[in-house]
């Protein structure tokens, strides 16, 4: 009766270290795999940030790009300008023989010239202007939903490993416990 009473207890003793050991490999696959997917967030996590750094770079060059073309327009009116401060003084002065003559005329086509590329850099610096704003404000916002979006994964996956580790501690301590018992 004892014997084979002490035979039952060492037989349901093997089986619960070996249900323990299982649950111990399955924790320590779960963990290693909740520790690979941690670096891969992190690595995807890296690798938006140097797109995000590259895309930043593209628009900064695209906006110098566009300033420098617009400092190029504006050069370009200011020379035009001059011509057209003679006509002024030419007005302001009252000589009817400067103001009908060949050279008056002249001055005022450049005046309409001046004027339309004034309206053409005015129109095309409010587009400049439209178009960096949301083109910025784009790229904030992904860049905030990326950092969002990687936080969250960390914290779960964080939370997962805490898991599984916590699980881990428990079994070693059974297993600790039912050898320590036997």
């Amino acid at each position: 009766g004892e014997v084979v009473l002490l035979g039952t207890m060492i037989v349901e003793r093997d089986k619960k270290i070996q249900e323990l050991e299982h649950q111990l490999l399955y924790i320590d696959s779960k963990m290693l795999l909740k520790q690979y997917l941690l670096e891969q967030t992190k690595m995807k996590a890296s690798n938006d940030r140097v797109d995000a750094s590259n895309t930043a770079m593209d628009l900064s060059r695209k906006r110098r790009e566009m300033r420098d073309k617009l400092k190029r327009r504006y050069i370009d009116i200011r020379a035009q300008n001059g011509g057209l401060h003679e006509y002024a003084d030419c007005l302001k002065g009252g000589n009817p023989r400067v103001i009908g003559s060949s050279y008056t005329v002249r001055i005022q086509a450049q005046l309409c010239k001046a004027m339309h590329s004034m309206g053409i850099l005015q129109h095309q610096l409010a587009i400049v202007k439209t178009s960096s704003n949301t083109v910025v404000q784009r790229f904030k916002d992904a860049l905030n939903d990326m950092l969002d979006q990687k936080s969250q994964v960390e914290v779960d996956l964080m939370n997962q490993l805490m898991v599984v580790d916590s699980e881990k501690r428990k079994i070693e301590e059974d297993l600790m416990e039912e050898m320590q018992s036997s």
